[in-house]
């Protein structure tokens, strides 16, 4: 019998004793408690690697381990992966019931190879650093040089006969030279994620005149029927005019490589809404006739050209596109210098030359004057081409970008 109760005795300490061996293993993990707004979890423990993830203030985290003044966490991502992550004990307090166990637990661990400087330790008032707090606004502006625009030549032809008069040819060219105008620029950005965001954007570009460049010719010839024949040609400058301006509106897509150097390149294109205004051109272009003048008993016949005026005005606006980039030189965590390189692609604006009837004097024959008819002025603007102005332009820009 006593052999049998030792036995029974024996067997039951053995139960109880593997019932608490699991138990002996586990200990429970220590918690930390997140106590500063725009806390960071890093993927390295180094204040300048990338941010996993900013937890709310009063997020509980388990500890897994802890080196120097970082803690090694378990993170869940948006889309429910898991990874290790590690935040700085500046912005989370230690649970008071296990505070005593990390704290004698830290000082025998080894002292990490990289620690973090004085100045970036926990201050008093728990402000979270620099690093901390992403851009998420960005407001910049500045002055802009631009390629200039472009004109294209505008010509007509014509050609009459008239009783003895076989054959008279004219032709004209007008040829508009712009000058470069100077802009300037603005623009607001808004940052979705670390580098994905909207940028709305405002250039406006100055005068651009027409230069000493611009010029209109006029040649006349003619031939008789008794083979007589002879040609004339006068020369114009336009006076006035080009375009007085041009203002674009864009709404972009913008991507900026984040990073915790000087440069911060970036890349944006989008939807661009442009408008402008001709400045009043004037300039002068031939018109070419005869007539008749009977004394009895001889019939003379004349040919001669008038310089007639010639006016060009007026508004345009349109949809195109724009694409460009740039670098930020970063001087300070809110301020940088911004260099912006952009094309904007614009459609073709035409304008017609407005033809004006009246009574102009003749270049052959001094001293006389001829009519021209709203009739035959509407023929002559209708004979000339349109002017077609090419809107495009490449700008770069050099200003400041505060950061938000």
């Amino acid at each position: 019998m006593r052999r049998l109760f030792n036995g029974k005795v024996i067997f039951c300490l053995v139960v109880v004793f593997l019932s608490i061996l699991p138990l002996a293993g586990q200990t429970e993990k220590q918690k930390i408690k997140v106590v500063v707004e725009n806390a960071t979890i890093r993927a390295k423990p180094d204040l300048q690697s990338d941010v996993i993830k900013q937890p709310p203030l009063g997020t509980v985290f388990e500890v897994e381990k802890k080196e120097g003044e970082w803690f090694t966490i378990k993170v869940k991502t948006e889309v429910g992966v898991l990874l290790t992550g590690y935040i700085h004990e500046m912005f989370v307090e230690i649970e008071e019931e296990k505070k005593e166990e990390i704290e004698e637990a830290v000082e025998k661990a080894p002292e990490p190879e990289e620690k973090v400087s004085e100045a970036q330790k926990k201050p008093e008032s728990t402000t979270p650093s620099q690093e901390a707090r992403p851009t998420r606004f960005e407001i910049g502006f500045g002055g802009s040089y631009t390629s200039g625009y472009s004109i294209n030549n505008v010509s007509y032809s014509d050609s009459f006969s008239s009783g003895s008069l076989e054959r008279a040819t004219e032709n004209g060219t007008i040829t508009q030279g712009l000058e470069k105008p100077m802009g300037f620029y603005g623009s607001f950005n808004f940052f979705l994620t670390q580098g994905l965001g909207i940028e709305l954007r405002l250039d406006s570009n100055s005068s651009a005149n027409f230069t000493s460049s611009s010029m209109s010719d006029y040649r006349l010839s003619w031939e008789w029927s008794d083979g007589r024949s002879n040609n004339t040609e006068k020369d114009w400058e336009i006076q006035g005019g080009g375009i007085s301006s041009l203002t674009v509106f864009s709404g972009n897509l913008m991507y900026k490589v984040r990073s915790s150097g000087l440069f911060a390149p970036f890349f944006s294109g989008g939807v661009s809404y442009y408008s402008g205004k001709l400045n009043r051109a004037s300039t002068f272009v031939g018109y070419g006739t005869t007539w008749t003048v009977t004394d009895w008993p001889y019939v003379t016949r004349y040919i001669d050209f008038i310089d007639v005026s010639a006016t060009l005005d007026g508004s345009f606006s349109g949809i195109g596109f724009n694409l460009g980039g740039g670098v930020d030189l970063q001087f300070s965590r809110s301020i940088a210098l911004n260099i912006d390189a952009r094309y904007f692609m614009l459609k073709n604006v035409e304008e017609r030359w407005q033809v004006h009837s009246g009574s102009y004097p003749t270049n052959l024959h001094s001293g006389w004057k001829l009519v021209l008819s709203e009739e035959n002025a509407l023929a002559l603007q209708e004979s000339m081409n349109p002017v077609e102005i090419n809107t495009s332009f490449f700008k770069i820009s050099l200003g400041l970008k505060l950061m938000f």
